[in-house]
Formats: C-alpha cells, sequence, structure tokens
C-alpha cells in the first residue's frame, strides 16, 4: 500500500490531536472512561504500579506517537522531530492549566522527552535496517 503525503499529514496530524485531546480532559472524565473500558485501564494500572521513578505511561505514548511520526515521514530530520514533539509535549502539559482536575507537571514533561527519544531511536533503527536490507538485496553495480 502506498500512501500519499497527505495521507501522512492526516494520521499524524489525528495522532497528535488524539493525544492532546486526551491531555484537556478533566480528571473526572477520565475516571470515567477509565471505568468504561476495562482492558485499557487494566494496562494503564499495570504501568502504573511498574512506574518507579518514571511515569511510564507518558514515556510509552509519547515513544509510540514518536515511532509512528519517524515511520510515516522517514525524509524528515529526526533532530527536527524531536524538538517538534517536544513543543508538542509542553503545549500539553500547559493546556492541562485550563482543564478541571488536572495538573501540568514539568516531570511528565521529561517523562515525554525521554519517550520521544526512545521513539524516534527506535524509528531510526528500524528505517536504517530496511535501507540495509534493500542495499544487500539490491546491491549497486
Amino acid at each position: 500500500m502506498h500512501w500519499t503525503r497527505k495521507a501522512n499529514i492526516g494520521v499524524g496530524a489525528a495522532l497528535g490531536a488524539a493525544v492532546l485531546a486526551v491531555a484537556m480532559l478533566p480528571n473526572t472524565w477520565l475516571a470515567g472512561l477509565r471505568r468504561e473500558f476495562a482492558w485499557p485501564n487494566r494496562m494503564l494500572i499495570w504501568l502504573e504500579h511498574r512506574s518507579g521513578t518514571f511515569n511510564l505511561t507518558h514515556v510509552l505514548l509519547f515513544a509510540l506517537l514518536a515511532l509512528a511520526l519517524r515511520l510515516l515521514r522517514p525524509r524528515w530530520r529526526t533532530w527536527r522531530m524531536g524538538l517538534g514533539l517536544l513543543a508538542f509535549a509542553v503545549v500539553t502539559e500547559a493546556v492541562q492549566f485550563a482543564a478541571p482536575g488536572r495538573t501540568p507537571r514539568l516531570v511528565d514533561v521529561r517523562d515525554d522527552a525521554l519517550g520521544i527519544a526512545l521513539g524516534l531511536l527506535v524509528g531510526v533503527s528500524i528505517l536504517a535496517l530496511v535501507r540495509w536490507c534493500c542495499r544487500l538485496r539490491h546491491p549497486r553495480r
């Protein structure tokens, strides 16, 4: 399947909008969603109980977001993508000032940054592996 540029931008925008929408939900709504949807809640509880120094929920969310963006836009510069995602992490925390019952925290931005770094590292590694496999399969003459 060949993705067009507009489809890539649409997928990236949808992922970003979903993260931003969740960041703006009031605590009471989040609690209601966690009661209604059992399987994601079980996963979140499992992650929260394994969190020590880092909030693994934040790390995982931004790692997946960074990985998806890295794979969808392989020609974009990784450092610019990282800075853009870090700015997005700051925005998601800042909008929590307006969400009832939510508290923006600097350590959450730190955890988001760790997730961004991990996601970009995995994405760059996957792209490098794909390029390497293509070179093995189709060597230049």
